[in-house]
């Protein structure tokens, strides 16, 4: 698996985002495996969390990238 820089401008991020099913998967990193859980409708349709087992560790949060051009990202949205 790779992992998206936090930095990456729009139309670079072909084979570098790889996605999770709707059940979640198991992904090594180092060492350690990071669960991803699916956790619909916490926030919004599609929502994971991600547990590190190792050091039993919940990232609860948003996490995740944006598609868009940051000045698209920026204005309110309208629907």
């Amino acid at each position: 698996m790779r992992f998206l820089p936090h930095d990456c401008g729009v139309g670079k991020t072909e084979v570098r985002i790889i996605g999770i099913p709707n059940k979640g998967m198991n992904t090594m990193l180092g060492n350690t495996t990071i669960k991803s859980i699916p956790a619909y409708f916490l926030h919004s349709d599609g929502n994971f969390q991600f547990y590190d087992i190792a050091r039993k560790v919940l990232f609860s949060s948003d996490l995740g990238a944006s598609l868009v051009h940051h000045h698209v990202a920026a204005k309110p949205v309208a629907d």
